[in-house]
């Protein structure tokens, strides 16, 4: 890392916006890749200050250096760590500078640009990037006062407007989305697959909203046995996935694992043991969970994060007028910010 003669803020990556899920699923970064991604950003030259957001719809790196070097190494950087080649990343990304960063920054971090329009997880994963960039110690002045600053306008974006009415979620979206097949979901039996905080999430939400029936399925003994505590409910290991899923009307998949965990064989043995009950997937995992030909099936129903998104956004419009006052709020604080720092 190296201080530029001339430094600016920059944004460089891909989103749903301009990739599909398909192409996304390839760009998704593991614990390893990761690690691999921020080594190499940090013996660039030109770079000086660094931070990687990388979540189920969006892989973002928020450089300060020199922007001309930066605009060729960071599609190098990130097409060669994620294996799908600097072209490929190059065709679906984009590169903001100065301003224009900033106010992306504050959209993304507030949920506006989210693919479900005012979702709230994305509001703890930019604290997360900022935290583990911040520990790596690769942020500075700049960097440290834009992301500050976009928590406050996350917060005031969800405080002081209505862009996420209805408290927009995953866990809430796949809710309603199970909602609209089954109808009454007391009498439907549900299975989490994975430990994350999404799956906690999800286990909650349907609880609340009086599913009695929850099981869970994961790999962490730790999360497990939590889970078991917290809801009182049986967990499976991975590996006992494929013998269980046909028990259930309801499969909600969020792992992070890099390929399928259920396939077309699978569903077939468990269409046996349901003897014509549909069998519902919510896989809200980047890359995904279920192989997508599962749905080619009879009585069974894949859905994924692009499903769970027009969900969503049905609404969108009703929140028009919301979402334009927002969105112009944070791009004046950006533009004053950015006037603020004198870069």
């Amino acid at each position: 890392m190296n201080n530029g003669n001339h430094q600016e803020l920059v944004v460089f990556g891909l989103s749903h916006h301009t990739a599909p899920l398909a192409m996304r699923e390839g760009f998704s970064l593991s614990p390893e890749k990761m690690d691999a991604v921020y080594q190499r950003l940090q013996e660039e030259v030109g770079v000086d200050e660094v931070l990687v957001l990388a979540t189920c719809n969006r892989l973002e790196v928020y450089g300060v250096g020199e922007p001309d070097k930066m605009a060729g190494s960071l599609p190098a950087i990130l097409g060669e760590e994620t294996g799908q080649g600097r072209a490929a990343i190059q065709e679906v990304s984009y590169f903001k500078r100065k301003a224009d960063s900033v106010e992306h920054l504050f959209r993304v971090a507030s949920g506006l640009d989210s693919q479900m329009v005012g979702e709230t997880e994305i509001f703890g994963q930019v604290k997360q990037a900022y935290k583990d960039s911040a520990e790596r110690k690769l942020t500075g002045k700049v960097l440290n006062t834009v992301f500050q600053k976009s928590f406050h306008q996350g917060k005031w974006a969800r405080s002081q407007t209505s862009i996420g009415r209805g408290n927009v979620s995953v866990s809430t979206v796949a809710v309603d989305l199970a909602a609209r097949i089954f109808g009454d979901l007391s009498q439907c039996s549900l299975l989490v697959v994975g430990t994350g905080e999404v799956a906690e999430s999800a286990l909650k939400v349907f609880v609340s909203e009086g599913c009695q029936d929850i099981h869970f399925c994961g790999r962490n003994a730790e999360r497990m046995e939590l889970f078991k505590s917290e809801f009182s409910t049986e967990g499976y290991s991975l590996d006992e996935l494929g013998n269980v899923i046909g028990d259930f009307d309801i499969v909600l998949t969020s792992t992070a694992s890099e390929h399928t965990i259920i396939d077309l064989q699978m569903v077939d043995r468990a269409l046996k043991l349901r003897r014509s009950r549909p069998l519902f997937f919510i896989d809200v995992a980047v890359p995904r969970d279920v192989n997508p030909v599962c749905g080619i099936r009879n009585q069974v129903f894949v859905y994924n994060m692009d499903d769970l998104a027009g969900v969503a956004n049905e609404n969108i419009e009703s929140r028009r007028k919301e979402i334009d006052r927002c969105g112009a709020q944070l791009k004046k604080t950006a533009q004053e910010l950015w006037k603020m720092l004198g870069e």
